[in-house]
């Protein structure tokens, strides 16, 4: 394998993990929504993910490869904490009446770092551009001292 293969292989395995799997058929959809998420253009995302050459020396810039590495370390943060709520909320369950407060709020927090809204549609928040989870929740900071 060449460097240039495991190169392209590496930016793929960033790109699947920032995404997620695309389905058949929806790999502008996916591109798009990697471009959302990360700030970078569709078009370099395309080339970066088919192995198209942007200049003579390489096919994707090192701005881009920073960009879909920081968004990628957000995403694997953002699953470690899911399953870390989720394992937490299954041992509030045991005491519901108790734990109902923190159980709903571990819930909503979850469908936020899921990126999902109440409707269950999928948003796109654009990484390392929030303050605090709670702004990014949309809790006034009165609420977040609550």
């Amino acid at each position: 394998m060449q460097k240039s293969d495991m190169h392209q292989a590496y930016i793929r395995s960033l790109m699947l993990l920032i995404g997620g799997i695309p389905r058949a058929g929806e790999m502008d959809a996916w591109l798009d929504r990697i471009s959302k998420t990360t700030g970078i253009g569709f078009r370099s995302l395309r080339a970066a993910y088919y192995g198209q050459w942007i200049s003579k020396y390489t096919y994707v810039s090192s701005k881009t490869l920073n960009k879909l590495e920081w968004a990628a370390d957000d995403a694997r943060q953002n699953r470690d904490t899911v399953e870390f709520l989720e394992l937490q909320i299954s041992i509030w369950e045991t005491s519901a009446n108790l734990y109902q407060p923190k159980i709903d709020m571990a819930r909503n927090f979850v469908a936020w770092l899921r990126r999902y809204d109440a409707e269950g549609s999928r948003r796109s928040i654009p990484v390392r551009t929030v303050g605090t989870a709670a702004e990014a929740a949309g809790l006034s900071p009165a609420a977040a001292k609550a």
